[in-house]
């Protein structure tokens, strides 16, 4: 469900923060896509140590 979760396109950034650790590579990934995350954590999609 927490890949539905963070589909979701009015889930608040806290719950994103949340999610961004999740063991799930599909959950993470969904997360860093969200626009609401990009815009919060521009640089995000540079840091180093996640397989995606």
């Amino acid at each position: 469900m927490r890949v539905w979760v963070a589909h979701n396109k009015k889930v608040p950034l806290i719950i994103l923060e949340e999610l961004r650790h999740d063991p799930d590579a599909r959950v993470r990934s969904m997360v860093r896509c969200k626009g609401t995350w990009r815009r919060a954590h521009p640089d995000d999609y540079k840091r180093l140590g996640d397989p995606e």
